[in-house]
């Protein structure tokens, strides 16, 4: 585990310098274009897709993508004869580190204390999880890098300029960082069939199973959708969790039927069944809003409730 950790703090180290020495120039040729340097502009919907997770990030203003290092980084620039560099790296944890992330925060934390170069390093509220947040300098080069964990995957938010540029470029990179969140997956309507909705809703299914509170439903459900699965705040936490396991034993373990009707940007199902209560039977309708497919209502009935 602490080989793992320590990989990862050192990770965008590396990719920094892989960026350098690929896209710094020569300042005093003029000439150098953004397409000789390989700048291309960030897609119109601000959202990309590395190692297998789509994410949603807004640049600064000018800012483009500078490089795609391979299929888990993609970096960024404001031009050619910057030596600035913003960067997003995802990596693929084990499940025992994902699960208690919440407790390995502080020692990843106190690792980078430890390192030399780290001139601050603090524990901070991101993307709706704790995260590492540090700040280094080596040579001339100051950098800052969070460190966050959603599911099984580990993201790295990087940002690195010359220590004379950091303060000038750090509130615009932290307004970006800000914008920073990760997608459901996108499903392919091939001909409009119904192959990555039903995925999306067998995924679904899972996340259900697996859940310990209805917040990590957030990426299936529309924000109302959500809120009419919420437990009134009355309830004690036993009877939440009681009522979180009857949900479960409704919820079937894999489907047998999946009908869908897609009209526009709203698709009707119907969702068959087993579960440990027997057969459940559920009628729905998901809408597509911004390219993203989520759940907006659901009647679930089950053969012996």
């Amino acid at each position: 585990m602490k080989k793992i950790i320590f990989s990862l703090l050192i990770f965008f180290s590396v990719t920094y310098a892989y960026g350098q020495n690929t896209m710094r120039v020569d300042k005093d040729d003029q000439s150098i274009s953004e397409v000789d340097c390989g700048l291309v502009a960030p897609p119109a919907d601000n959202i990309y897709t590395i190692g297998g997770v789509r994410i949603k990030l807004i640049l600064p203003s000018g800012w483009k993508i500078a490089a795609k290092i391979d299929e888990d980084r993609i970096s960024f620039m404001p031009a050619c004869l910057e030596t600035s560099i913003m960067g997003v790296s995802v990596t693929k944890v084990p499940l025992d580190m994902a699960a208690n992330w919440n407790s390995l925060v502080e020692e990843i934390k106190q690792n980078a204390s430890k390192d030399s170069t780290c001139i601050k390093a603090e524990i901070i509220n991101f993307s709706e999880t704790k995260a590492v947040y540090t700040i280094s300098v080596i040579g001339d080069m100051k950098s800052k890098q969070i460190q966050l964990i959603k599911k099984d995957k580990m993201f790295i938010l990087s940002f690195q300029s010359s220590i004379d540029d950091f303060d000038k470029y750090l509130p615009l990179i932290e307004e970006s960082f800000r914008t920073f969140d990760t997608l459901p997956e996108k499903p392919d309507l091939a001909n409009g069939q119904e192959i990555s909705l039903r995925k999306f809703y067998e995924t679904y299914l899972t996340a259900i199973h697996k859940m310990q509170n209805f917040d990590e439903l957030k990426d299936f459900l529309t924000l109302e959708a959500l809120n009419k699965m919420r437990p009134p705040l009355d309830l004690t936490e036993k009877q939440v969790k009681e009522g979180i396991s009857m949900i479960k034993m409704m919820t079937p373990k894999t489907l047998d039927k999946f009908r869908l009707k897609i009209d526009g940007k709203k698709a009707n199902f119907v969702a068959e069944g087993k579960s440990s209560l027997g057969v459940t039977i559920i009628k729905g309708e998901m809408i597509n809003d911004k390219e993203t497919w989520k759940i907006s209502s659901e009647e679930w009935n089950n053969e012996n409730m």
